[in-house]
């Protein structure tokens, strides 16, 4: 499932904090990094990190990357 970079089953603040990381270089295998791109666009930054805590709070019901 997409989000879920720390591979517990549900979405939530620890898969936006992977994905922060990874953007100042801390490393994602490559299924992680496959999950971490939820706004789809091929590259893995901070939109990334922001839009996956919105969604594990429940700001957001959904992810751009399911839509397409």
């Amino acid at each position: 499932m997409w989000a879920i970079v720390n591979f517990n089953k549900y979405v939530n603040l620890r898969d936006a904090d992977l994905v922060s990381r990874y953007t100042v270089g801390f490393p994602l295998t490559a299924d992680q990094k496959k999950r971490a791109d939820v706004i789809n666009i091929g590259v893995i930054d901070m939109s990334d990190a922001i839009r996956i805590a919105q969604y594990g709070i429940g700001l957001y019901s959904t992810l751009p990357v399911c839509g397409m």
